[in-house]
């Protein structure tokens, strides 16, 4: 079905320097779309399976696909429709769902799917679209990004043609997909999205520094260039900024630093103004940031060295908390789709330990590999140089991703802690929701595979957690969990009981993949866990070391073994140490060049030899030293 815009002239704006395309002039709701699908989609994969090219795909009522999910392989393309406020559901006819997840467990039930309408507008004109639980949609052949997450403030500029414009939606997940799409008018060139705006809260009588990250969007098919923000306290002004060119149809989270003077506490929060200009054009918008007392949970807010953003992390200080005292450190890792700010407020304050709870950018984020595990170890350093911490007693949890995460991060850094606990977590992606569906694993070449394979190992856990021999575990994880299944952490933990490595599992009867306790304490906060982390202490300069990589660019050394170069480029590289009295031994695999930090590790008490892949080197080493070895051709020296 085609829907008509009705016509507004384009007039021409006093305010905007350059011809623009006039804006939507009323909301559009597409209502009747042709639904196509499901075809099955694998984890990590995209939602292209079944159709090569999906920004050109159209489908009309009554055209018919093949795909493995329905039953007798055939879906045929059908008309549905949405409801008055852009909702559409997909029931997929003709499939067993139950039948296909007792077959090939959850990895079964992902798939991708199709909407597509058509309407007509006389004239081009630019809108923004709403598209609550889509990771993306085409419009007219160009890409866009949806609202992912369902968070309702997630809009995307677009532009509409004139005359007929294709939309096709992508719908993916588990099952049956409940998704929404709808066009909106822009009502100003540029828009601020304070509902995503990063924020730290104050502290009432404390003048601060902080920095905002303010989002804003181009709604014009133009660069915007010398916009500027003004942001006003009262009539004060706090700051004035000229951004950088926001790109058409694009948009900005710019970093502001911005100084707060000493505020009594005021239940509404502070309420900043912040005064948008470019060209002639002006608008204001209040910005509340929340007040919380120094022992409540709060957000604190940085400037990210990994790409100058503003990021934030959640954190709750120590019950009666001393400045002169030194504390522990619980870094926990949130889940998909929790915030940071969240999973910070379900901890009790304890008088031992701060609770420090990094973002990894957005509640999805990285599954915190690459950029998300960069995020929690920067938070880690910020912590320890703001605040009054023992760095020998810092500890790692996390639940559901962020139970992965701790496995991932423990085994890739198993020197920054003194005891790790994952909740709930997964030990590989490839693992979790199995990969055995990608059509890579049948299609793709080898080589390709080698490569995506070689670089996976980071995320391992199993085939490093030899790296965390020193380092002990306590794994927590519910018996009737039905997103995680309990079997991943069994599974772990066996690997650490051959490993001999130090751990504790506890697996709660009766209990699922989040749950409270009956004292209604979230069950993160688990006091035996509690009581485990307060009894160790990080072994700074163990006697015996082994440490396995799969790229020195993610990580190079443990304790006091670093490996400065491997063999072979793209192969793993171990070593392993033990110190005797008056002896090192080491061993090596893949590896050319390594350095053993001997500077001020207890366990010398004078002279030592060094004897490397069995071979001894000829002379002793006066201590402290810190000394590098590298292999010729023939010997090491």
């Amino acid at each position: 079905m085609r829907y008509l815009l009705l016509w507004l002239p384009f007039i021409s704006s006093p305010l905007i320097a350059r011809p623009e395309l006039p804006a939507l002039p009323d909301t559009l709701i597409l209502k009747e779309w042709t639904l196509t699908g499901p075809f099955p989609a694998a984890p990590r994969e995209g939602a292209l399976s079944g159709i090569l090219d999906p920004s050109i795909f159209w489908a009309s009522p009554g055209d018919t696909f093949r795909t493995s999910l329905t039953q007798g392989g055939l879906t045929v393309s059908r008309r549905i429709q949405a409801d008055s406020l852009g909702w559409l559901q997909t029931h997929y006819e003709n499939i067993h769902w139950d039948t296909i997840q007792n077959y090939l467990g959850v990895a079964g039930l992902l798939n991708t799917g199709f909407a597509g309408c058509e309407f007509s507008s006389p004239y081009s004109c630019r809108a923004l679209a709403v598209a609550t639980k889509l990771g993306g949609f085409t419009l007219n052949g160009r890409s866009y990004v949806g609202d992912v997450y369902g968070n309702g403030w997630f809009l995307t500029p677009v532009l509409i043609e004139s005359g007929i414009n294709r939309v096709v939606l992508r719908l993916s997940g588990f099952g049956n997909q409940r998704a929404r799409f709808m066009l909106i008018p822009p009502q100003n060139p540029i828009e601020l999205v304070l509902a995503d705006a990063t924020v730290p809260d104050l502290l009432p009588d404390s003048a601060m520094d902080i920095w905002l990250g303010i989002p804003l969007l181009n709604t014009t098919n133009g660069r915007l260039d010398n916009v500027k923000l003004d942001l006003l306290l009262d009539s004060l002004l706090l700051e004035s900024v000229t951004l950088p060119s926001i790109p058409a149809l694009g948009g900005m989270k710019h970093p502001l630093l911005l100084h707060i003077p000493a505020l009594s506490e005021d239940s509404s929060g502070l309420k900043l103004t912040i005064r948008t200009s470019w060209c002639g054009f002006s608008r204001l918008d209040t910005l509340c940031l929340e007040y919380r007392k120094p022992d409540q949970p709060h957000r604190s807010t940085f400037l990210s060295a990994i790409d100058s953003s503003c990021q934030y992390y959640g954190i709750l200080y120590p019950r009666g908390f001393d400045h002169s005292r030194r504390y522990s450190l619980i870094l926990a890792l949130h889940g998909a789709g929790v915030e940071a700010g969240e999973l910070v407020r379900c901890y009790r304050a304890r008088d031992w330990t701060f609770v420090i709870t990094p973002t990894n950018r957005r509640p999805y984020g990285f599954d915190w590999q690459d950029w998300g595990r960069l995020d929690a170890l920067e938070v880690l350093d910020l912590a320890l140089a703001r605040l009054p911490v023992d760095p020998d007693r810092i500890y790692l949890t996390g639940h559901s991703m962020g139970g992965h995460g701790a496995w991932h991060i423990s085994t890739l850094h198993p020197d920054r802690f003194a005891a790790v606990s994952p909740h709930a977590g997964w030990p590989t992606h490839q693992l979790y929701v199995p990969w055995f569906m990608q059509r890579s694993a049948s299609l793709a070449q080898p080589a390709q595979l080698a490569v995506r394979d070689r670089v996976l190992r980071s995320d391992n856990a199993p085939a490093l957690l030899g790296n965390c021999i020193n380092l002990p575990f306590f794994i927590v994880h519910g018996s009737d969990d039905d997103n995680v299944p309990p079997l991943h952490s069994r599974s772990l933990a066996t690997v650490l009981h051959e490993l001999d490595v130090e751990h504790t599992y506890r697996e709660i009867p009766g209990r699922k993949h989040w749950w409270n306790w009956n004292d209604s304490t979230p069950c993160v906060d688990f006091d035996e866990m509690m009581r485990f982390f307060q009894t160790r202490t990080r072994q700074a300069g163990p006697r015996h070391v082994r440490f396995r990589t799969p790229d020195l660019g993610t990580t190079r050394s443990a304790y006091w073994v670093t490996i400065d170069r491997v063999a072979t480029v793209g192969d793993e590289a171990e070593i392993e140490a033990t110190a005797g009295e008056s002896l090192i031994s080491v061993r090596t695999v893949n590896v050319s060049q390594f350095t053993l930090r001997l500077d001020g590790r207890l366990f010398f008490r004078s002279k030592v030899r060094i004897t490397i892949d069995g071979t001894p080197l000829g002379s002793r080493f006066s201590l402290p030293a810190v000394r590098t070895f590298h292999k010729t051709r023939y010997r090491w020296q």
